[in-house]
């Protein structure tokens, strides 16, 4: 081996345990978006509750905007799948599903959310993130019967978050 060869080893041995250093992120830094998407602007606010009494209504075709609380002060329909943490924010609202169908409920920021109706929870049957600036965090799509569910917010960040529900083809 050539010294110059020795040297590159080096060089690459030292690259690779730098970036081995380097935290791993579970999810990729959010784009800096030139224009803010309008999406959620003519949103309906609606604010979630603590408990599902007196629970707001969303129905199909339309967004929400809704205001969130304090998740250590809900009492969640179901038990979440994890551990309220500190400064975690979310909240119970009611959807109305009028026809029998396949509903994609999209939110705008990152949040966990459980379809429940009879103290049960739906599974889902797709994930995905919106477009990169569209204003659309999570997109979540469900098999759902006509009838009511209550729709479970928890561990978002934020106070507020758009929500919209859309029957899919």
């Amino acid at each position: 081996m050539t010294k110059e060869m020795v040297m590159r080893s080096v060089w690459l041995m030292a690259i690779v345990m730098l970036t081995g250093a380097a935290p791993l992120r579970a999810d990729p830094p959010e784009p800096r978006c030139l224009v803010p998407s309008r999406v959620w602007d003519s949103a309906e606010p609606i604010t979630a509750v603590r408990a599902v009494s007196g629970v707001p209504v969303v129905r199909p075709g339309g967004g929400v905007m809704i205001r969130l609380i304090d998740a250590a002060k809900v009492r969640f329909a179901v038990p979440l799948g994890r551990p309220v943490v500190d400064g975690d924010k979310g909240g119970l609202v009611i959807m109305k599903i009028p026809v029998p169908g396949t509903y994609r409920i999209a939110l705008q920021h990152k949040a966990w959310i459980d379809v429940m109706r009879g103290g049960k929870v739906i599974a889902s049957t797709a994930h995905a993130h919106g477009a990169p600036c569209s204003g659309i965090a999570k997109q979540v799509d469900f098999v759902l019967p006509r009838g009511v569910y209550t729709l479970q917010l928890s561990a978002a960040a934020d106070e507020t978050i758009g929500l919209s529900v859309t029957e899919q083809p």
